[in-house]
């Protein structure tokens, strides 16, 4: 871990790419993961899924080294939303 000035350039820089990131994501309700939303420090918090569908706008999920945003919730499957499928039925149309 390193001293609070490269914190605070991590922080940022997970800011940036998290802004520039428009890949939505299909978030699990059973099991934990790190979320954010409006209001919420930017480090996020370590919560269960189900507990995450209560925040709502701005919700994000950190998965692969950035944050991206949530559309969906899932039994178990975490990943895009373009990667999204049920039955061998895609959920969500590639933009």
């Amino acid at each position: 871990m390193g001293d609070i000035y490269d914190l605070a350039i991590h922080a940022r820089r997970n800011r940036e790419v998290a802004d520039v990131d428009g890949v939505s994501y299909v978030v699990p309700t059973m099991g934990y993961n790190w979320f954010h939303w409006k209001g919420c420090r930017w480090s996020g918090q370590w919560i269960h899924g189900a507990e995450a569908e209560t925040h709502f706008g701005t919700l994000q999920v950190y998965d692969n080294g950035t944050w991206h945003p949530v559309v969906a919730f899932s039994h178990g499957y975490m990943g895009p939303a373009v990667d999204y499928t049920v039955a061998g039925v895609k959920m969500f149309k590639e933009v």
